[in-house]
């Protein structure tokens, strides 16, 4: 996982490979650190992630839950099993998904 800052307020998680249970605790802790850090703007790039499992969506449900109200949280998916995992469970109602960064970016922005 790699991090970097996305302007004055935000904040940016690539995260590569398998989101499982030995790496989900990670993810919690770095989302739950920036958004307790006071960023209002989240982007979690999954766009290299081909597993994820349950507990790394609840982490990112969780953030989205501790973001200010003016806050936003965008996540990158394009890899097919990703994509039909955050289907299956609803996560496109609660958080927006996006195939490129660019977008993702985008919609932070606005």
């Amino acid at each position: 996982m790699l991090e970097e800052p996305l302007r004055e307020d935000g904040f940016v998680l690539e995260v590569h490979g398998e989101v499982d249970i030995a790496s989900s605790s990670q993810l919690r802790g770095r989302l739950r650190a920036a958004a307790d850090a006071g960023a209002s703007r989240i982007l979690v790039d999954l766009g290299d992630v081909t597993f994820i499992d349950s507990i790394a969506m609840a982490a990112i449900v969780g953030t989205q839950r501790r973001l200010p109200p003016n806050g936003r949280l965008a996540l990158v998916a394009h890899h097919p099993y990703v994509l039909l995992v955050l289907e299956a469970v609803g996560l496109q109602h609660v958080v927006h998904v996006f195939p490129t960064r660019d977008e993702a970016e985008e919609y932070l922005d606005a």
